[in-house]
């Protein structure tokens, strides 16, 4: 409190975490000067509108979850990724991921399957697994990258049952695990690949990893999850309906779903495509400037001048 008494800021923006923390701020600034950043599903509640005047959100799918009883501007801030980093890359960067792709023992003739995220039910990784498995074809390989959280947790039950079921896949070589890959080095791996898949379960919010890997070139499967279908509109990625209302409380349990074999049948038909076709691999675009630092720059800085809308606006 002493730092806004003494910075008298213009905007207080709440990024995530407890959004009821913030009400002797509130108090001190005033409620229009008060912003929640929306990174989750977020319903408002009569407590969080008396301390927010406004909304930034990651996605229309966040923003829809928000619905406030009194007109409130909400305003789109979609997520970015380091464009400077994540890009298809020079002709040295592309020798670097064959080279890469070599020492993970994929060949030449090798159709790699990319999966970056947390090792955690809820991102759909074991229904990727089990579609692998469902594969008959030696050639259609998995190449796992991520931890249950991040750096700081390198392991967990799931992420070790995980593991127990791809055994035999592993000794066949088919399947990868690199664990966590920081994110400076994440490009040489979505290059080396032939396709990403990212497969949720649960309603992702928006989903940065599908960007980065576009934004590197990579094709993209990804079941029609949360916000995620905005970030990839116009990509030409294969959305996949989830035919299961998946959910925490089951522990997103794949009994009774037709998912693995869903994401089966998408994968064999995209190889299929592209070695009909090697250049129909080049046609799945990304517009990767509006996911640009600069774009989310210009997109944070109107919505905090305006109290309208920079393309989304809701009074919910």
């Amino acid at each position: 409190l002493s730092l806004i008494k003494c910075e008298r800021p213009d905007l207080v923006i709440a990024e995530g975490g407890n959004l009821l923390e913030l009400a002797m701020i509130t108090r001190q600034v005033g409620r229009k000067r008060m912003v929640a950043h929306l990174h989750m599903q977020t319903e408002c509640t009569p407590q969080l509108e008396a301390l927010y005047g406004s909304v930034f959100a990651i996605s229309h799918f966040v923003a829809d979850a928000w619905r406030p009883v009194s007109p409130m501007p909400v305003h789109l801030v979609r997520n970015c990724v380091d464009t400077s980093l994540f890009h298809s890359g020079s002709e040295v960067q592309k020798a670097e991921a064959q080279t890469m792709r070599r020492q993970l023992k994929f060949d030449s003739d090798d159709f790699v399957i990319v999966f970056c995220g947390r090792i955690c039910p809820e991102k759909g990784i074991h229904a990727l697994v089990q579609a692998i498995s469902c594969i008959s074809d030696e050639h259609i390989k998995l190449l796992v990258i991520g931890s249950p959280f991040f750096e700081a947790q390198s392991s967990s039950p799931f992420s070790e049952q995980l593991k127990r079921d791809a055994a035999q896949l592993q000794m066949r070589g088919r399947i990868v695990f690199t664990g966590f890959i920081h994110n400076s080095q994440l490009p040489t791996y979505y290059r080396l690949a032939d396709v990403a898949c990212f497969p949720a379960l649960w309603d992702e919010p928006a989903g940065i990893t599908a960007i980065e890997a576009m934004a590197c070139g990579c094709p993209i499967i990804a079941t029609r999850s949360g916000g995620m279908p905005e970030y990839l509109e116009g990509s030409g990625a294969i959305l996949i309906e989830r035919d299961k209302k998946f959910s925490s409380e089951d522990n997103f349990s794949l009994a009774g779903s037709n998912l693995p074999l869903l994401l089966a049948d998408k994968l064999l038909a995209l190889k299929k495509a592209f070695s009909q076709n090697p250049a129909a691999s080049k046609s799945y675009i990304c517009n990767v400037q509006a996911f640009s630092t600069a774009a989310y720059y210009r997109s944070f800085y109107h919505s905090c001048l305006s109290g309208g809308s920079n393309g989304y606006s809701s009074s919910c």
